[in-house]
């Protein structure tokens, strides 16, 4: 489990590190702060780990016009374990992994990638079994943040799929330090079974 997170020169960011991830984290932030920043470069360190390739990356961009022309873009986390994984770029192309003692096996993550607005056209309810099987075969075409939420939140109702009450509570306890001004943060279904947010 990622418990450290450090970006260096990638798209706005210069230096930034998040301490504290847990399991399941949320980014809360307004528009442009930089929420698909971090999710993007944690995109990169995936592909860098499992195709040690950045051609596979999902948004049509040139990848070294993601990077920063006055330094070298570098990404490092730390593990539970202890250990230390660090990724960088070589000539703003390769990657350079260096799994710090780890194997690339003992990495097994799920990365939400936000929703365009696109998906909202096609958008139809997906039950909670659908999304977790989605989100296991990387499929995100099909469900968005929203369905993420209540699906966690189902489940973790009754225990199942490795979800704990505790860790959903964290992701809204997350949301509400970012709004301190909300009251409550409720995720449910409509008639129709479309996840919302209240």
């Amino acid at each position: 489990m990622i418990t450290e997170l450090k970006i260096q020169y990638f798209k706005a960011f210069e230096n930034v590190t998040a301490r504290g991830l847990d399991r399941l984290n949320a980014f809360v932030g307004r528009n442009n702060a930089g929420k698909s920043s971090v999710l993007h470069a944690l995109d990169m360190a995936g592909l860098a780990l499992r195709w040690n390739d950045w051609n596979r990356f999902q948004l049509k961009l040139k990848v070294e016009d993601l990077f920063w022309d006055k330094g070298d873009f570098a990404l490092a986390f730390a593990t539970d374990t202890g250990q230390t994984v660090k990724i960088s770029a070589a000539n703003r192309r390769q990657p350079i992994v260096d799994l710090g003692g780890a194997r690339k096996e003992d990495f097994d993550s799920i990365l939400i990638l936000p929703d365009s607005g696109l998906g909202l056209l096609n958008r139809r309810p997906a039950s909670p079994h659908e999304v977790f099987n989605y989100i296991q075969d990387r499929n995100y075409n099909n469900i968005n943040a929203l369905d993420i939420l209540q699906a966690i939140s189902f489940y973790a109702k009754r225990q199942e799929r490795g979800v704990a009450q505790a860790e959903y509570d964290s992701l809204i306890e997350q949301v509400r330090a970012f709004f301190p001004e909300l009251e409550s943060v409720v995720s449910d279904r409509t008639e129709d079974l479309f996840a919302t947010l209240e």
